[in-house]
């Protein structure tokens, strides 16, 4: 592989490349994100591209996260061929308390079948949106989960 024909896309402002590594330090809230059903559209990530000619191609990547203790960072691979026709593939670190919550209460779509599953559902898309974009896609559909966050915490002392 040749380094020389890789170029960026979103250079980050701190990096360092070798023949063996590439390790990149990201600024907060960069992601490739594009159309999703809560319409998050997040198109700043740090990206490092070689062209290709080949039809078939194969690569390895390794990853480490033993320094890595903050929910969402990942990395992976991208098949990139502008802000709008890119397909990744990444491993991101989760916080396992926080996951096994998701897995075991918040079904893949629609309401959740229990009070605790809401919150961690709703407290999950609101975290997210916090942490990985600083609140810029923030709107009335965020509000309305607010609302309805707040609703499971109302208690009537009679």
């Amino acid at each position: 592989m040749k380094l020389d024909q890789f170029h960026w896309v979103n250079e980050p402002k701190t990096y360092h490349i070798t023949d063996e590594e590439l390790r990149i330090t990201t600024q907060p809230h960069t992601d490739l994100w594009q159309r999703t059903y809560y319409h998050f559209v997040n198109d700043n990530a740090p990206v490092y591209l070689m062209p290709i000619d080949d039809l078939y191609f194969s690569f390895i990547v390794k990853t480490n996260f033993e320094q890595s203790h903050t929910r969402f960072d990942q990395c992976g691979v991208v098949i990139y061929q502008d802000s709008r026709n890119w397909i990744k593939g990444s491993i991101e670190y989760e916080n396992e308390q926080f996951d096994t919550l998701w897995k075991l209460l918040v079904p893949s779509r629609g309401k959740a079948n229990s009070v605790q599953g809401e919150v961690v559902r709703i407290a999950g898309i609101i975290q997210d949106e916090i942490h990985r974009n600083g609140g810029i896609n923030w709107g009335n559909e965020y509000r309305k989960q607010l609302v309805h966050l707040n609703s499971f915490y109302q208690v009537e002392i009679c």
